[in-house]
Parts: structure tokens; sequence; C-alpha cells
């Protein structure tokens, strides 16, 4: 699933061994009027899979017949898609779904436009009455955004702590509970928490760092320890990491991540495993290609191993959709 430059939200199919079926990236168009970005918000973002009692439905921002920005949601129905607004989404945008099967539906969470700028939103996607407020602290320059824990009803994201450094935070949604999780003086960024196979199934939780390190903390009783750390000037010529997203694989947890002195510039992608006793760091993009931009890694699972899917810049305002193999 992907945007066009005409902003038309798309899907293809993929192939067993993760290459793009019939048409390529031509697709199936969804819908014509979708679009990237929430007036006043400084991110951008397409649309996001949902994964719910539902079923996978995709979840995005489009632009209604006024032209003001509201969220939609499309299901696949015997080949064809079906196209709704969210129920009362006027001047909201920008929907994370969660990505938990065995909830009723998915939650979303979302930027709401307002006079003085915009809030950050959290409800369940089909009961517009649970609509709530959270705090985070939003960064243009990285690009991070909150994310959904996987298997809890929380968020996590960061906040500016009483000197004005940015924590990693996980937020409670049914008690608002805010647990900082770092307090050191390092700003932090792209939070993600999930349970670790390799750990028993402990909760850990990754965060960058200065905008330079990738931190792995593990929870251990009442504490939460810093167990891993990579730096990407130990490995790369580029300073700066960007697009974080981990994963599971036969056991063991890893992270695509995109190297690169600032969030859209000539860059690689990289994947790492998070512990430290079994350490992996492997560049999947074209070494030999240093000056191409790339952004976005994505993974995608398929009968053939795990794949990396991220957006190259081919020049003269043209992009187009890489694969890469993981050998995992």
């Amino acid at each position: 699933m992907f945007m066009d430059r005409s902003n038309r939200l798309k899907v293809t199919t993929l192939r067993s061994d993760g290459s793009l079926g019939p048409g390529g990236c031509r697709g199936t168009v969804i819908d014509e009027r979708a679009t990237l970005s929430v007036p006043g918000f400084p991110l951008i973002n397409g649309g996001e899979w949902a994964l719910s009692q539902r079923g996978s439905e995709i979840y995005y921002t489009r632009l209604d017949d006024s032209g003001r920005v509201e969220m939609a949601v499309a299901k696949e129905n015997g080949g064809t898609w079906d196209v709704q607004a969210v129920e009362a989404s006027s001047d909201r945008g920008l929907p994370i779904p969660s990505m938990d099967g065995s909830d009723p539906q998915a939650r979303i969470l979302y930027a709401r436009v307002r006079e003085s700028g915009y809030e950050l939103m959290w409800r369940e996607s089909t009961d517009p009455t649970t609509e709530r407020t959270f705090g985070a602290h939003i960064v243009q320059a990285s690009g991070g955004a909150p994310r959904w824990v996987r298997g809890e009803r929380a968020i996590t994201t960061t906040q500016l702590d009483s000197n004005g450094v940015a924590q990693a935070v996980r937020i409670d949604i049914d008690t608002s509970v805010v647990d900082v999780l770092t307090q050191d003086t390092d700003p932090k960024d792209e939070v993600w928490m999930w349970r670790a196979p390799e750990f028993g199934s402990a909760r850990v939780f990754i965060a960058v760092a200065g905008g330079s390190q990738l931190r792995v903390y593990r929870e251990e009783g009442a504490s939460w320890n810093l167990i891993n750390a990579l730096d990407a000037t130990a490995f790369s010529a580029r300073s700066g990491i960007y697009s974080p997203e981990p994963t599971i694989i036969d056991g063991r947890s890893y992270v695509v991540m995109q190297l690169s002195n600032q969030k859209v510039g000539p860059s690689e992608i990289w994947v790492a495993s998070i512990d430290p006793a079994l350490p992996l760091l492997r560049q999947v993009s074209d070494p030999a290609a240093a000056g191409k931009v790339r952004t976005e890694p994505e993974w995608v699972h398929t009968s053939s191993g795990a794949f990396i899917y991220y957006t190259q810049n081919e020049g003269r305002g043209r992009a187009g959709l890489r694969r890469a193999s993981t050998g995992l």
C-alpha cells in the first residue's frame, strides 16, 4: 500500500518471494483524494495497516468535498475496496492504528486541527465518543511519531522533562498514567515497545538518543535497564538514525533503520539485532550507490524470508520502490 505523486492511495499484490505481483507499482487505486498532511501539524504520513477482529484495514487521511481533511478507512471486499469516512473525523488526520488481532476494532491515534495549532488524540476507531487527548513531543526534523504498544492499551512517545529534555514515556490510555522510561540528558525519539522472545518475552523498548544512537532497554523488575547501544558513526559514514522499526523473526528481535545526516538526504538502510549476546549488523541497501536518497524502510515477511521495502529517490521528481533481502 502506498501513495503516488498524484496523491492517490494504491495497493498492489506481493508474491510469496516478496516481489511485486502483476501491475507492479501501478497498483489498484483505492482513493484519489488521499493526502499526506494535516494543516498546522509538522509531520506527514501515508496510509497505515490496521489489524483487529474486523480483519485487515487501511486507515489514512483524505480531503472531503470541501477540501478539509478527514480520516478514512478502506477494506477489501471480494476483490474490490470499500472506502468510507471514519465517523466524526473532520479536521483530523494522519491516523496510526493498532495491530492487535484480538481487539474488537482497531484503536487509532492521530492529529486534530485546532485554531491554535493541533492536538494529539486517540480513540476506538468505530466509536467517536472515546476520543481523548494525550501529550507528546513532536520533532519535525526527525519525523518520529507516537506508537501503539503491541498487545497493550498503551502508547509510547516522548515528553519533555523539567529540563526540557525529551524522555521516552509509556501512556496507559485507560488510566492516563504516564510512565517515564528514561531520565538521562540525551533527547529521545522514535520509541517502540514490545515483548522480546529472546528475553523470555520480557518487555523491551528502543529509542533513538541524541539523533545518532539506537538504544535498547529491557524491563527487569521495576526498572528499565539499558542493554545495548548502537552508534551510527561506529558502522557508517552517516551520523543520524531515522525511521527505526522493530520486528520478530524466528524468536529474535531485529530493527531496520535509515542512516543519513538528515531525514531526507543520501542514506543507507541497515538491519540490526537487539541482543548484544547475538549481534548482527547488516547493510541491506547497495553500498556501491552511496549517494542515493532512501527513506521509510518497512519490514515485509514472506515464505521466502524477511525483506525490506523502502523508497528511493530516482531524481527529477521521481521515486521508486526498492526491495532488499535481509538474509533472515
